[in-house]
C-alpha cells in the first residue's frame, strides 16, 4: 500500500488524494462513509477529497441515494495524469521566454555594477593579485611596500612584472621602507622605477589606474619577525574596485609621495655585499 501511495504522489497526487483512489480501487463501487472508514478520514475531507479526484477524472459520482463513488481503471487514470502533466510542461515553455524576460528586467538599480570587494589571504594568492593588478595597468600603478616586503617583490617576480610596466609606458611608482637589509633590491628598483623613502608604515597597498586597490597590514622589518608572526595575519588583505575606498587610498599614496623623498642609489653595508656574494 505504500509502495503505491508513494508512486501515485510521483504522478501528482497528494497523499491523501492517492489513498482515497486506492481504497476505492480497492472497494469498487460504494458510498463516502465507507471510503471514509477505509482510508481513516472525516466524512467532510472525504467528500473534498473526492472532489477533487473527480474534477482530475480519476473517480466518477453515481448519482443516486444516497450517491456512491467508482474509481478509474489505473491504467486510465494514470495516462490520464500523464496527460495533465504533458499539458502543464507545455503551457510552462509558452512562459519561458515573457518570465525570464520579467525577471531579468526587475534587478534593482546599482551605482556600479562591476563594484566588487574581497579579501585575498595567503602568500601565493596575495602575490598573484599583485601581479596580475599591475600586468592589467595602462597609465599609473602606485605601490607602498614596507622593508621586508621589498624583499619580496624579487622572490615572487613582482619587481620583474613592475619593471615590464614602466617600460610599456605606466607610470610606476613605489613608496618604500629602505634600509641595509633591502636597498640591494631598492637600488635595482630605483634603475628603472620611480622610487622614494619612507619609514615605519603600519601598511602596504598598490593601487592601479585609480580603478582598483590592494590593501593589507605592513610586512615586518625582518624575516625572522615575518616567520614568527601567525600566516593569517601576515598575508590577509583587502581588494575593492569601490571608488570611494580607491579613492581615498589614492589620495593617501600622494600625500605621503609628496611628503617622501626620492630615493637615490646607494651602496650596500659591507655586510649586505657580503650577502649578495653568497647568494650569487
Amino acid at each position: 500500500m505504500s509502495e503505491q501511495i508513494s508512486e501515485l504522489v510521483d504522478f501528482g497526487l497528494t497523499l491523501l488524494q492517492a489513498r482515497v483512489y486506492i481504497g476505492l480501487v480497492q472497494l469498487g463501487t460504494c458510498r463516502a462513509s465507507i471510503i471514509a472508514s477505509r482510508a481513516g478520514l472525516v466524512r467532510p475531507e472525504t467528500y473534498r477529497v473526492l472532489g477533487e479526484l473527480s474534477s482530475l477524472g480519476l473517480v466518477q459520482r453515481n448519482l443516486g441515494s444516497p450517491s456512491t463513488y467508482t474509481a478509474v481503471p489505473p491504467s486510465t487514470a494514470l495516462k490520464t495524469l500523464v496527460q495533465q502533466h504533458k499539458r502543464k510542461v507545455t503551457r510552462l515553455n509558452q512562459k519561458v521566454p515573457n518570465l525570464a524576460k520579467l525577471i531579468a528586467t526587475s534587478r534593482l538599480p546599482t551605482t556600479d555594477s562591476t563594484e566588487a570587494l574581497s579579501v585575498v589571504t595567503g602568500p601565493e594568492n596575495l602575490n598573484l593579485k599583485e601581479i596580475q593588478m599591475i600586468n592589467k595597468a595602462k597609465e599609473d600603478f602606485a605601490a607602498i611596500v614596507s622593508k621586508f616586503g621589498l624583499l619580496q617583490l624579487s622572490e615572487y617576480g613582482i619587481d620583474r612584472a613592475l619593471i615590464s610596466a614602466k617600460r610599456r609606458g605606466v607610470s610606476v611608482r613605489v613608496i618604500a621602507e629602505i634600509g641595509p637589509s633591502n636597498i640591494h633590491f631598492a637600488n635595482r628598483l630605483a634603475r628603472h622605477i620611480d622610487v622614494r623613502r619612507t619609514h615605519d608604515l603600519l601598511f602596504c597597498m598598490d593601487v592601479s589606474d585609480k580603478s582598483e586597490v590592494l590593501f593589507g597590514p605592513a610586512f615586518p622589518d625582518t624575516e625572522e619577525e615575518a616567520i614568527s608572526m601567525d600566516p593569517k595575519t601576515l598575508d590577509y588583505n583587502v581588494w575593492t574596485t569601490n571608488p570611494r575606498f580607491v579613492g581615498a587610498m589614492y589620495t593617501i599614496f600622494e600625500r605621503l609621495w609628496e611628503a617622501s623623498p626620492k630615493y637615490s642609489i646607494g651602496r650596500p653595508s659591507r655586510v649586505q655585499q657580503t650577502r649578495n656574494q653568497i647568494t650569487k
